[in-house]
């Protein structure tokens, strides 16, 4: 089974900024607090299609205008932005995390082997989020991204 999604997350009360200030952009619940924000290359180019801005080159999708809105929303709260790309249990994930503009987490892991996403750069990166592990569950499970499995599927189940 694959795993492949390109999201950003907030606080659930900057949710509702995100999405008074571009309604294009849907939200998924994740728990402890959290929102889910798919997106797709379509979605960006039509949200975002200036490439004017800050780029980042290892975290897939981010640059240009986008990169810009995940900072400048990072002066009202922290912002999350990642991807995963897993089949059969290998794969790979990067994470990044925005606050008052700067970066303060940023993690690409390359390959993640089976048995090891728990300390992958996503964990870390939600950590910076607020969320916290659970005894038989790491951060992923525990604010329930493990039932978001395709960015398309989150994005047709929002419509």
């Amino acid at each position: 089974m694959g795993h492949h999604i390109t999201a950003f997350i907030v606080k659930k009360d900057l949710a509702r900024k995100v999405s008074a200030r571009e309604p294009r952009l849907k939200s998924a619940p994740l728990r402890q607090g959290l929102a889910l924000f798919p997106v797709s290359d379509e979605l960006l180019d039509e949200v975002f299609p200036s490439t004017d801005g800050p780029d980042f080159p290892e975290m897939l999708h981010l640059g240009g205008g986008f990169a810009g809105f995940l900072i400048e929303l990072s002066g009202s709260g922290p912002v999350m932005y990642f991807w995963t790309e897993y089949l059969g249990g290998n794969g790979a994930q990067a994470a990044i995390v925005f606050k008052n503009g700067e970066v303060v987490y940023r993690g690409d892991s390359g390959e993640v082997k089976p048995m090891e996403q728990s300390k992958g750069p996503i964990n870390a990166a939600l950590g910076k989020m607020g969320a916290l592990s659970l005894v038989v569950f790491d951060r992923f499970d525990a604010v329930g991204l493990g039932k978001y499995r395709d960015t398309w599927d989150v994005l047709e189940s929002l419509r």
